[in-house]
């Protein structure tokens, strides 16, 4: 006669098949699925949310990177990744807000929304304000690796060093319209930049 047991080993599963004799006459093993799809475990709204603050997050990278690349300084990531999910000073709906309001989803259970995706480790959450009632929100990496994923969207490719960006080719085309016409070089306008690019642009091509 065949008696069955069944014995668990961490992940897998492991079932005997005894004889009368107690003598092993089957094994076989199988390892249980755990896989879960955290994108899956998302409802459809929290999905929603968190691809606006990503694409949030990918419009504020990008205007840093103009800022940085025409003026002088550059701010910090951890200034400018904190996004604002309110009104501006002059009365408009930040970036975030604004998608939001978009997508027909901004209401009372905004709050509850942001809290699954910070329990989830998705998002930052804190809060500004005279009255500490104005929401930051900050996607973290584990966040924007989920919805990179999800989307399928392609990353762009990371140029080896020393490359040059599109400011510097523009720089470069300045000091050659500067040569053609006669000129001495590239003038310096009323805001200290030299043909519109800032300083640092113009040290890149001179030490790199």
């Amino acid at each position: 006669m065949m008696l069955p047991s069944e014995k668990y080993f961490g992940k897998f599963e492991a079932i005997f098949y005894f004889t009368e004799p107690m003598k092993v006459g089957a094994c076989f093993m199988a390892r249980k699925s755990q896989t879960v799809d955290p994108w899956a475990g998302l409802n459809e709204r929290q999905q929603s949310y968190l691809k606006a603050i990503y694409q949030a997050d990918q419009k504020a990278e990008a205007d840093e990177k103009y800022a940085a690349a025409s003026n002088w300084n550059s701010r910090p990531a951890n200034e400018w990744r904190w996004l604002l999910y309110g009104y501006d000073n002059f009365g408009f709906p930040t970036p975030l807000l604004k998608s939001i309001m978009d997508l027909g989803l901004k209401d009372q259970g905004t709050g509850s929304t942001f809290e699954a995706l910070e329990t989830r480790k998705l998002i930052l959450v804190k809060y500004t304000g005279a009255l500490d009632d104005i929401p930051l929100i900050r996607i973290t990496p584990k966040g924007r690796k989920l919805v990179h994923t999800a989307t399928q969207e392609e990353r762009p490719v990371k140029l080896p060093a020393g490359t040059l960006r599109e400011w510097h080719w523009r720089a470069l085309a300045k000091c050659y319209e500067a040569y053609i016409n006669g000129k001495s070089g590239v003038q310096k306008d009323d805001y200290l930049r030299f043909g519109g690019l800032s300083w640092k642009t113009w040290l890149h091509l001179l030490f790199n």
